[in-house]
């Protein structure tokens, strides 16, 4: 199962007037594992992401969703809004790791709640 280390939380419709959108048009980033393949694809805090491989995301499930489809080492085209600029790259999915320590959390910006309600740590 993929796997690209961020953890997000539902736009908010604040968020989302902020950086041009509805509310559902997207998932906010609210972390981002280092060295994680979203970290290599160049991912921050405060993204927000909008469509994987051509399919929208209105929420935190169906990011975590489109994700857990990809094999690890799978290329996946990720849309996200940064600065109110839409931007385009390539994430390779990593691989999901069957066990996370409870007490290590590798995310900047994001607490343990976030990468378990994101199911994306």
């Amino acid at each position: 199962r993929g796997f690209f280390g961020v953890a997000v939380r539902e736009l908010d419709e604040a968020m989302a007037v902020r950086v041009g959108l509805a509310k559902g048009q997207g998932v906010l980033v609210s972390g981002v594992a280092a060295d994680s393949p979203a970290a290599r694809a160049g991912l921050r805090a405060g993204d927000v992401v909008t469509s994987v491989n051509a399919v929208g995301v209105r929420d935190p499930n169906e990011l975590l969703r489109a994700v857990s489809k990809l094999a690890p080492g799978e290329k996946a085209a990720v849309v996200f809004v940064r600065d109110g600029k839409l931007v385009a790259v390539e994430v390779t999915a990593g691989e999901q790791a069957d066990t996370v320590t409870a007490n290590a959390s590798p995310l900047a910006g994001a607490g343990r709640g976030a990468l378990a309600a994101a199911g994306l740590g």
